[in-house]
């Protein structure tokens, strides 16, 4: 895990705050630190944080496939889905 993860997950339980997260691995320690603290922290991914955005109908699916489109394009992040429309 790097830096980033690390720090976001030691906040994260320090702070009992809910997790943003899509690093396999870090999901992983993150899983073995909630079971150290029996704590009821819920960690996200980024598909489920699009769709919670769409539901609260501050962006549309059409929005949302905009934007995926944009963070494969420009950013290296892919997520495994056709459309936010499904």
């Amino acid at each position: 895990m790097g830096a980033g993860e690390c720090s976001a997950i030691a906040c994260t339980v320090h702070r009992q705050y809910d997790l943003a997260i899509d690093d396999k691995v870090a999901l992983k320690r993150f899983g073995e630190e909630l079971k150290m603290f029996d704590s009821p922290i819920i960690a996200f991914r980024t598909q489920a944080l699009v769709v919670i955005v769409i539901g609260s109908e501050f962006r549309t699916t059409g929005d949302a496939d905009e934007i995926e489109e944009d963070w494969a394009r420009n950013h290296e992040f892919q997520l495994k889905l056709d459309s936010f429309a499904k």
